[in-house]
């Protein structure tokens, strides 16, 4: 409904005709949105006509905007955060394989030392 009054001022009759539910439906919804100050609405006549009034969708979009900045940021932090914990928990390739043993100290080979 609100996309439909962006576009031009409508009537219950109007609103209703597109949508699969009832007029009584859309005229609570727009009693609803008009509780809200989302649209406001005008007599003339026996016309009813539904107007969106854009500025507090504007401050609810900056509002919104804000906050998906902040967890952007935020979540693209972690993510580096993660990251770096994940690479220092990684192995390297030189213990990977367990610690290197010289050839000639193999298990299995008698260890002869000179002293």
């Amino acid at each position: 409904m609100l996309a439909e009054l962006a576009d031009r001022d409508a009537t219950v009759t109007e609103l209703t005709a597109p949508l699969p539910i009832s007029m009584p439906a859309v005229s609570r919804h727009l009693k609803a949105l008009e509780r809200a100050g989302l649209i406001s609405r005008t007599r003339s006549g026996k016309l009813r006509m539904s107007r969106i009034e854009a500025a507090p969708l504007r401050e609810a979009a900056e509002w919104i905007e804000r906050y998906r900045r902040f967890w952007d940021t935020s979540l693209t932090r972690l993510d580096a955060h993660l990251a770096a914990v994940q690479a220092a928990d990684r192995p390297t390739d030189r213990t990977a394989h367990g610690p290197a043993i010289p050839d000639d100290e193999s298990p299995g080979k008698p260890h002869d030392k000179e002293n």
